[in-house]
């Protein structure tokens, strides 16, 4: 009986929490997803933010805090991808359960206390060895915890976004989501620039680093007031609603509870090829992230590495912006299909790159051919990322199952990639990087291709957008019916 009323206490919390009718969210369109939505976007731009910021100062970060260790530096880089998974876990279990918009709070909370915390410590320069010590301490403590909120994140949003926006327009709203990350990058490459140019290399060993954490506040705020009016996704709320229904006058409703909880088991073949599919976007973006440091160590000044990788960013985002809006008004490409080519296509491209990279002599100019030409490719393979993984999974499993998917890859595959490569270059083998690029490219192309196969088998069901051109003539019959209701 307790867990009768807990149960139907929730149904109802997650029902009052709904201003408006399911159908209000399914006749928007993108353009009001982009006014209703933003502080979900917003908070997705500050995760990615940090994570730009970090690295962009990391020829800052390792003299501050790791006594001028490269290797260190990037280790340091690599604690927040170890606590993703367990975000993931955490946040998606969370999010799968009592819905979307508790899951976004959560991690929202955690990614602002740790980006603003990190602006704040103290440092061996500033403070002597005492202070700085516990700095460095408290730098991988916070580093963790924006592990574990980043983790928690992209599942719940991706499928916030994906399981509100119009049926014919799934993929243009994931995609203005996923370029959301690149406007985080980009605003990050940007702001150090600015910052370098203003006050300098002591300055910003001294205190300038500080000022791209601690602008975060702003931003995190207004995101978090915003997060905290979001009604709860269209598709989480008539779910729980239609269980409130079949359970509120049943006496089984714990063995009920128990034989429709879901199970990532039964799903393994969808998390094995969202986890590869993810691995080579990964190495592309962080190996982005990594390249100004590079260049610099190369004799690049690091306004003109951090603006080389500003175009990578700028491509990659236009990209993730442009193709799903083209696929889905006059495509209908599968995902899958899309990452296959792409992921091909970086395969190809990423070892003669690199080798252009680190044999130039004039490394101004071929930094921006290089980072240019990576960004095409590397955004055509990812454009179509995230709603090819939620795709996998269904509704009651879908931000649990891309979260020990997409950030398991994220975590150990691609936030390990700056430490990777930094580990190679010790070895002196350099051409070993654009081979690693290049090998993660291969992975993603097999493990797309082994997807296009499962699902042409029929053994890798879309959940996601199977049945979207069934709903989108359903809602264009209501609003024909309904034309006073139109948006």
């Amino acid at each position: 009986a307790v867990k009768s009323e807990h149960h139907l206490q929730n149904c109802l919390e997650v029902q009052m929490a709904q201003p408006m009718e399911p159908e209000t969210y399914e006749k928007t369109k993108v353009c009001q997803l982009l006014v209703t939505f933003w502080p979900l976007l917003l908070g997705n731009v500050l995760e990615w933010y940090d994570f730009g910021v970090y690295s962009f100062l990391a020829p800052n970060m390792k003299d501050i805090f790791f006594h001028s260790s490269s290797v260190s530096a990037w280790a340091g880089y690599a604690v927040t991808f170890v606590l993703r998974p367990f975000g993931g876990l955490i946040n998606g279990w969370l999010a799968d359960r009592y819905g979307r918009r508790v899951a976004v709070l959560t991690s929202i909370i955690g990614m602002l206390t740790a980006t603003f915390g990190q602006g704040l410590l103290p440092t061996f320069i500033c403070c002597g060895d005492s202070w700085g010590t516990v700095g460095l301490v408290l730098l991988l403590i916070l580093r963790a915890l924006q592990g574990l909120s980043v983790g928690g994140e992209l599942g719940p949003i991706v499928s916030y976004f994906a399981e509100t926006a119009p049926p014919n327009r799934i993929l243009a709203a994931t995609g203005l989501l996923h370029s959301s990350a690149g406007l985080g990058f980009l605003s990050a490459n940007l702001l150090v620039v600015l910052v370098v140019h203003v006050v300098g290399p002591e300055g910003m060993v001294m205190w300038g680093w500080r000022i791209p954490f601690l602008v975060s506040l702003v931003p995190g705020s207004i995101a978090l007031w915003g997060r905290s009016k979001l009604a709860e996704s269209t598709d989480f709320a008539r779910l729980v609603m239609e269980r409130c229904e079949d359970h509120m006058n049943s006496q089984s409703i714990a063995k009920d509870c128990a034989r429709q909880r879901p199970r990532l088991k039964d799903h393994w073949r969808a998390v094995l090829i969202g986890f590869l599919s993810t691995c080579s976007p990964g190495v592309s973006y962080y190996s982005a992230l990594w390249c100004p440091s590079y260049l610099k160590s190369n004799g690049l000044d690091q306004t003109s590495a951090l603006l080389a990788s500003c175009l990578f960013t700028c491509i990659a985002m236009a990209s993730w912006l442009v193709l799903p809006f083209l696929n889905d008004v006059c495509c209908r490409i599968d995902p899958i299909t899309i990452t296959l080519a792409g992921s091909i296509g970086v395969a190809l491209v990423s070892f003669p790159l690199f080798y252009l990279l680190s044999t130039s002599d004039n490394l101004r100019v071929m930094s921006v051919v290089v980072l240019g030409s990576y960004g095409v490719a590397a955004g055509i393979a990812s454009s179509h990322l995230s709603v090819f993984v939620a795709d996998l999974f269904p509704i009651n499993l879908r931000a649990l199952g891309f979260g020990m998917s997409f950030n398991v890859a994220m975590a150990f595959v691609g936030g390990s990639t700056p430490l990777v490569n930094a580990a190679i270059l010790e070895t002196e083998w350099t051409l070993g990087v654009g081979l690693y690029w290049s090998l993660m490219g291969g992975v993603t192309s097999l493990a797309a291709a082994w997807g296009v196969y499962c699902r042409r088998s029929g053994n890798l069901p879309s959940y996601l957008l199977g049945h979207r051109e069934e709903h989108a003539k359903s809602f264009k019959v209501a609003d024909e019916a309904c034309p006073g209701d139109e948006i």
